[in-house]
């Protein structure tokens, strides 16, 4: 069922859809509903998600978002502020609208409740991994734009948006401005834009 959504996009579904499951006390593999239909992956950390998913690898993260809540809410905006944009689906217990606010202004897609059910748990997995390969810019095209970068390029683009100029960067890094130029252009290649304004566009859009 969730495959068919992917038929406009060739490169998203080189490997099939997973749900990234956050561990916590309250979630991992061993407390999901059974027989989900779609892949589970369970990690320890932020960044191995993020490591899960990308290189053109669809899917969305599973989150407790009770516990630790500050903490969750601190990883996401450190995640969203460096440009990595994640389909987030947020399990909490009441699903209260103050609960529902947070978690959509913290940069969750979707909400599920505790105790986790396998129907309502689906239909918001689903949901998140449409979001995650929607339009030529989702969020798994440009985290994979990103994971082709190198760390020069990354560094690089990372300066000029934050309002860095050419000579600025060259004098900092010292090298000449023509090597600038030239990672500059390579990095705009390979994130499929014109400029690091369109890059910006890709890398902070909601």
């Amino acid at each position: 069922m969730i495959q068919s959504t992917f038929d406009g996009f060739p490169s998203v579904v080189a490997a099939r859809p997973i749900a990234v499951v956050l561990k916590s006390d309250r979630l991992s593999l061993a407390t999901l509903p059974d027989a989900l239909p779609f892949q589970l992956v369970e990690v320890d950390t932020w960044e191995e998600a993020i490591d899960r998913l990308s290189r053109f690898r669809a899917g969305c993260c599973l989150v407790d978002f009770d516990t630790h809540r500050d903490d969750v809410i601190g990883e996401i905006a450190r995640i969203s502020s460096s440009g990595i944009r994640l389909s987030i689906v947020a399990c909490c217990t009441n699903m209260s609208p103050a609960d529902i606010r947070q978690a959509i202004r913290a940069g969750c897609f979707e909400l599920t409740g505790f105790p986790l059910d396998h129907e309502a748990l689906s239909l918001s997995v689903q949901r998140a991994i449409e979001h995650d390969t929607n339009g030529i810019d989702s969020p798994c095209e440009v985290r994979s734009r990103l994971s082709t970068l190198t760390p020069r390029e990354r560094e690089i683009m990372n300066m000029f948006l934050e309002g860095a100029n050419t000579k600025g960067i060259a004098k900092r890094l010292s090298v000449t401005k023509q090597t600038i130029d030239k990672h500059r252009k390579s990095a705009c290649e390979k994130m499929q834009a014109p400029n690091f304004i369109r890059v910006a566009c890709q890398l902070y859009r909601a």
